[in-house]
């Protein structure tokens, strides 16, 4: 560092090496921002109250050291910095009685896989109990189908119960794929799979009249069989329905 450098500016290229936005605040005024900071919150918000940079009751009082404690620090997550939808964890750093370093990190990724986590359990958990709910429903009346005149009956109900307890399988599998990724376990399929006899495959389990397959070459994507035929299953019988 250049001793005869202003304080100021070595302060600021220090502040402009983190990636994250920092904001510096004495007393209650915001007097230095990173790049990553001005980017996020604006360049404006130097010279402004800080309170108006950062909006949150929790935060309020720390912000301008009304509530200081040297070397202390607190946090909060923060919603609509940067846009609507974008969390942060606001940590505010004491580092006197005059002036707090507040530290911003970027959580709208985490909070977006949580809600597709929430979400994808609640729609597997519906779509489990439907499959389920016919299973049992036609093995009670298998129960009383016990002539040889049912045997027709019997064949079909097989196949179709057959169908269902493969698609609750697949939402299974779908499951473990899930608890893989949040694990960080899951590898990214490789396999070459051919889509012509997986549509195909997947238009005759539907087994719907208003259901037509037309293909034309012969396309071939890398990915999971069993996912992708259950995307299809989802896509197709969701357009059956509704």
């Amino acid at each position: 560092v250049d001793a005869a450098a202003p304080a100021s500016g070595v302060l600021q290229r220090f502040l402009d090496a983190f990636d994250e936005p920092l904001m510096l605040i004495e007393r209650q005024t915001v007097t230095q921002i990173n790049a990553a900071a001005a980017a996020v919150l604006g360049a404006h918000v130097v010279g402004e109250d800080a309170r108006l940079a950062i909006r949150h009751p929790a935060l309020a009082d720390r912000l301008i050291g009304r509530d200081s404690t040297p070397n202390h620090s607190v946090s909060a997550e923060v919603m609509g910095i940067g846009g609507a939808d974008h969390y942060w964890q606001v940590t505010v750093h004491e580092i006197d009685r005059n002036m707090r370093l507040v530290h911003l990190v970027d959580r709208t990724s985490r909070h977006a896989a949580e809600r597709m986590r929430v979400d994808f359990v609640a729609n597997a958990s519906h779509e489990l109990r439907t499959p389920l709910a016919t299973l049992i429903g036609f093995i009670e009346t298998l129960q009383d189908a016990n002539g040889p005149e049912d045997a027709a009956a019997r064949e079909r109900f097989l196949k179709i119960m057959s169908s269902e307890a493969r698609r609750m399988q697949r939402l299974i599998d779908d499951l473990i794929s899930l608890s893989r990724i949040e694990g960080e376990k899951f590898a990214q399929p490789a396999d070459a799979v051919p889509l012509a006899p997986l549509l195909s495959e997947v238009a005759a389990a539907i087994h719907d009249a208003r259901v037509e397959t037309r293909i034309e070459g012969r396309p071939v994507v890398r990915g999971d069989y069993v996912q992708l035929s259950q995307l299809l299953h989802n896509l197709i019988g969701n357009g059956v329905k509704y």
